[in-house]
């Protein structure tokens, strides 16, 4: 083959190539992801996970004598510390996307603030139409941003468009309706 030839055939190669690095893929298992570290967005609140209770504990990372330390059972794998370190909030290993086909009674969100159980939020509290959230190659995707305010609500922009703030310590929504 002459080199006329090939360079069109390497330059489609060229772009077909990397098509598969462009999917995404499958999110580990919480069980085996790595143990790390979650800090607040401020950096004054961190986590600790004993083994030994399988519980999280939440305290001042700058020995803040104000900060009661506080804790909740299981581990904080995939989650988020408030910037006043008196609030969690615990999201699926896979972010902003869940599975073709998840349920929507699928939890996505789980709160957890001192001296309280969890609050939960499913799929169907925040999304109208689960079977209409946008694909990715082998998932939808549920949320386009999360995360805690300076007020200490959690704000929730929906895949469709929604905007939730979400009390952490009830799981309601401040500014509207669950569908």
């Amino acid at each position: 083959m002459t080199r006329d030839r090939l360079l069109p055939i390497l330059a489609v190669a060229g772009l077909i190539a990397p098509l598969p690095l462009q999917a995404d893929a499958p999110p580990e298992p919480a069980s085996i992801m790595p143990m790390r570290k979650t800090c607040s967005f401020n950096g004054q609140f961190c986590e600790s996970f004993s083994r030994t209770t399988n519980r999280t504990t939440i305290q001042s990372a700058k020995a803040n004598p104000k900060f009661k330390p506080w804790s909740f059972p299981g581990r904080l794998s995939t989650g988020i510390i408030a910037n006043h370190g008196n609030a969690v909030a615990i999201i699926p290993a896979s972010a902003n996307l869940l599975p073709i086909g998840t349920s929507p009674e699928t939890i996505i969100l789980t709160f957890y603030t001192p001296g309280k159980g969890p609050s939960i939020l499913r799929l169907r509290h925040v999304v109208a139409k689960p079977a209409n959230l946008p694909p990715t190659a082998s998932h939808v995707q549920w949320a386009s941003s999360y995360g805690f305010e300076a007020d200490g609500l959690f704000t929730l922009n929906t895949a469709e468009g929604q905007k939730f703030r979400i009390d952490p310590r009830t799981g309601n929504a401040m500014n509207r309706r669950y569908f």
